[in-house]
């Protein structure tokens, strides 16, 4: 599987942008309209409707370019997921379908402009087939909504799981292992890149004497995998994660060997079974 992760992110923020500016230009067109309508028999009104006309023109064409670059980018990304021809040819024909729903060939408006929510689309790609915690993963399929509570249903905080995961699966960590990991990092941070509390700071609230030097995500993984390799109990962390199979093993290991402190292991351990069920069904 090889995912543009960032571009994809960047290209949904830019769909947010879309309909602002959707919404924007829709405005200006009808207070064109009621400049119109108070100026009736006036000079203004020539120029007033081919302030309309430029308007829906630059609307058409943005719009248009946008959605076609979206649609390229798409089409590569699906080519390289790991989803059957099937399910990858409908998700095209439900996108294609939605912007023929909004736009004619022209540019003309045919329908009134979709709310963000509505510009995203479902894969609707079944789970992961190999699911090595079965148990972790039906439990995590009923603490989901704990996990998005915790976080706040963030777009920030899920974009740092999905970097996350895929950091530590390239260093060749389990979907369980990371989940483990994942799971201690929200307990301990709620997935907050700064989270300061008193003498702990960061994803996994380091003491004073293990901060590293920033703050930003890339900062922190790549300090918190220098401590898992080496730094930490002399490389232990690893040695004892790599043993473990199972969610919750994973997640107890962690947080006894990394971060010094087991409890709340119930809040962890449901969190991280919620990381792993996600992670099969989307990562």
């Amino acid at each position: 599987m090889k995912i543009d992760l960032t571009e994809v992110m960047r290209l949904k923020g830019r769909l947010v942008d879309i309909n602002s500016e959707l919404d924007n230009i829709l405005n200006g067109i009808r207070s064109d309209f009621d400049s119109i309508a108070s100026n009736i028999g006036s000079t203004e009104l020539h120029q007033a409707i081919l302030n309309i006309q430029d308007k829906i023109k630059t609307l058409g064409t943005n719009f248009s370019s946008d959605m076609t670059s979206l649609e390229s980018f798409l089409e590569e990304q699906l080519h390289s997921y790991t989803v059957t021809n099937e399910e990858a040819s409908n998700a095209l024909k439900n996108l294609v379908t939605m912007l023929q729903n909004v736009f004619g060939e022209n540019g003309e408006i045919l329908v009134k402009t979709a709310s963000a929510s509505a510009l995203s689309f479902n894969m609707g790609r079944k789970a992961d087939k190999n699911i090595g915690d079965q148990d972790g993963y039906e439990n995590g399929e009923k603490s989901l909504e704990k996990f998005k509570n915790k976080i706040g249903n963030s777009e920030e905080k899920w974009e740092i799981v999905h970097e996350t995961y895929y950091f530590f699966k390239e260093k060749g960590l389990s979907d369980e292992q990371i989940a483990g990991i994942i799971g201690n990092m929200t307990q301990e941070s709620a997935l907050d890149l700064r989270c300061p509390t008193g003498q702990f700071e960061g994803l996994f609230q380091w003491s004073n004497s293990r901060k590293p030097e920033s703050f930003d995500l890339q900062t922190q993984l790549e300090h918190a995998w220098q401590e898992i390799e080496y730094d930490r109990y002399s490389g232990k962390v690893l040695s004892k994660l790599s043993e473990t199979q199972s969610v919750n093993d994973a997640t107890y290991s962690f947080a006894k060997w990394f971060e010094g402190y087991t409890g709340e292991m119930d809040l962890r351990q449901s969190f991280a079974n919620a990381v792993y069920y996600y992670i099969k069904q989307n990562l």
